[in-house]
């Protein structure tokens, strides 16, 4: 009888074994089928240079864009650099300035400019493409009749908060990282700066 229950024990043992082997598999099988796996998806093409010329601002701007890297051969705020930009317009308000319209100029690592009634400083540097990062910002400390201190505190707001720009139609547009347009500061160039 013990030989039976022993030969029997063995038997049941084997089977267990197959049976988790066979478990083990269907499991492997479930997470990895068998097979070639699947290609991943290809990437999206790149942007031909047609369809960049023909790129579109969300919102109030929807016209044709000549993104940054692509004005007149430079690239980034290279493109930009050394110009007077004009502030003609918070969004879609256009500015009427008490005194004089505030300015802004990229160089060398640097914005400066007029705030509408001090002279304005400080870093910007491109972080990747069309993103702007502004450093602090230092400026005079002159007094000025109170349109053109208000026009100047709004001013120097909305330009703290700037985080991008784009070329939309010969303007200069800064917007800030919620992409609220009506928050964007809106520069034309002198026309004597065009080319």
């Amino acid at each position: 009888m013990k030989r039976g229950l022993r030969e029997a024990v063995v038997v049941f043992s084997v089977m267990i074994g197959c049976l988790s082997i066979v478990t083990i598999a269907h499991a492997r099988q479930a997470f990895h089928p068998p097979g070639p796996k699947p290609a991943p998806a290809p990437a999206p093409p790149s942007p031909t240079p047609e369809q960049l010329r023909n790129a579109t601002v969300p919102g109030s701007y929807d016209k044709p864009v000549v993104m940054p890297r692509q004005m007149n051969g430079a690239h980034g705020l290279d493109a930009i650099a050394g110009k007077v930009w004009t502030l003609v317009a918070f969004g879609d308000e256009p500015v009427e300035p008490a005194t004089r319209a505030p300015t802004i100029s990229f160089e060398n690592g640097r914005v400066a400019g007029f705030s509408g009634c001090n002279r304005y400083s400080g870093e910007a540097k491109e972080t990747a493409f069309g993103v702007l990062e502004l450093g602090a910002l230092a400026s005079t400390r002159m007094a000025c009749v109170p349109a053109a201190m208000e026009l100047e505190t709004a001013y120097l707001t909305a330009l703290r908060a700037v985080t991008a720009y784009t070329l939309p139609n010969d303007k200069l547009v800064l917007s800030g990282a919620d992409g609220d347009q009506s928050k964007s500061l809106v520069f034309v160039l002198a026309p004597e700066q065009r080319d």
